[in-house]
């Protein structure tokens, strides 16, 4: 199999026999901190996902969450607490050409998702 290893802005793929691909961890979480680029035609994506209590939240930070929601915009990976707007993506201090306001795809919004993600109350 071949395997693509992310460092820094490099990569190297090697290939593994079955018994090496066996020993060798599914998931490492460094890829995406190491900013490689996706390379080929597959898009690469990483989803951190972090679940708290609802009740851990202060009723300002759930009014913020739900207005970010709402304009497509992410937070932190904490669910209840340090939730702040970050602004459009910069790249060498400019706003990043690529950045988009809204997915292209939207996601189905269910009564569950608004939920999670403060919009409407539990």
């Amino acid at each position: 199999m071949l395997v693509t290893w992310c460092s820094g802005m490099f990569s190297q793929s090697f290939h593994l026999s079955d018994k090496q691909l066996e020993l060798t961890p599914r998931r490492d979480s460094r890829t995406m901190h190491y900013a490689c680029f996706p390379q080929g035609e597959r898009i690469r994506h990483v989803q951190y996902v972090c679940m708290t209590p609802a009740k851990f939240a202060k009723k300002e930070d759930l009014e913020l969450k739900a207005e970010l929601f709402k304009t497509w915009q992410g937070t932190t990976h904490w669910p209840h607490c340090n939730i702040r707007k970050q602004g459009p993506p910069e790249r060498d201090g400019k706003p990043d050409p690529q950045n988009r306001t809204e997915p292209l795809e939207k996601p189905v919004v269910t009564d569950r998702i608004l939920q999670l993600a403060a919009v409407k109350a539990y």
